[in-house]
């Protein structure tokens, strides 16, 4: 799954003012309150009002659309021949205590080519140490009412801190974090698989996937189980990965269970 498009919005501020006059007198209070990312609407208060904060104990972020690794294909199609993987990460629940912590620290994201004979080659690579951005690009959507219910996002940084791209959730609880790669070439018959240093950390969960496409510029034009006519075609989403108690561990997605 990737954005339909990777056009940069700009982001809205939204204020609220409140004028307040006194009275027998003059003087006009205005107070100003700045919309910050921590800050719900009416919608998702409400749904934070029937559960406890922290409660949740799974892997699984409350609303994920892809609950559950899943492999529709782990070698491109017939006339694609790019690749792209993607992340995308979120708090277990918008319901967060206001001090919770929530971080996810990706050193290195890099896709690797399999063989028929087992043989492999890293065809892409993001190493955070070494190349700063490594040139992902990321946003923040829409996590209600449901995730992705839009493209339009907020631009959000990939910048490097100690060796590490850090992303601090506690401070998004209402969205979902959306990032990619640039497209990389694919082969016919190779099986690819992402696999990332990564250290989770409190209540942030983090999912890795790959799409194939048709050529390195073509656009989103819908999304199709079967790529019937469609530009980008999913080949397959990883688990959730949780708490790795303070750790970096490297993870393979869905690498396990591909089909030779």
């Amino acid at each position: 799954m990737q954005p339909k498009t990777h056009a940069t919005n700009v982001r809205k501020r939204a204020w609220r003012t409140s004028l307040t006059l006194a009275l027998g007198g003059s003087v006009i209070i205005i107070v100003a309150a700045w919309h910050t990312p921590r800050v719900a609407t009416v919608r998702q208060m409400a749904a934070c009002s029937v559960k406890a904060p922290g409660e949740h104990t799974s892997d699984v972020p409350d609303g994920a659309p892809w609950r559950e690794a899943r492999i529709l294909r782990s070698m491109p199609p017939p006339g694609y021949s790019a690749g792209a993987a993607w992340l995308t990460a979120a708090t277990t629940t918008p319901c967060l205590p206001l001090r919770a912590h929530a971080q996810i620290d990706i050193a290195a994201l890099r896709v690797v080519g399999v063989q028929r004979d087992g043989t492999e080659r890293i065809v892409f690579e993001a190493d955070f140490a070494r190349d700063g951005n490594a040139h992902l690009d990321a946003g923040l959507y829409t996590r209600y009412p449901t995730w992705f219910a839009t493209d339009r996002h907020t631009p959000l940084a990939v910048s490097t801190v100690a060796g590490a791209w850090t992303l601090d959730l506690a401070r998004y609880p209402y969205s979902v974090i959306h990032a990619w790669t640039p497209r990389f070439a694919v082969t016919q018959g190779v099986r690819y698989v992402v696999e990332a240093r990564v250290r989770v950390s409190g209540a942030a969960r983090l999912q890795f996937g790959l799409d194939f496409w048709r050529d390195f510029r073509v656009a989103h034009n819908g999304f199709d189980e079967f790529c019937r006519g469609t530009n980008n075609c999913e080949a397959h989403v990883g688990p959730w990965i949780g708490d790795t108690h303070g750790a970096f561990m490297t993870v393979r997605s869905v690498s396990d269970q591909i089909a030779r």
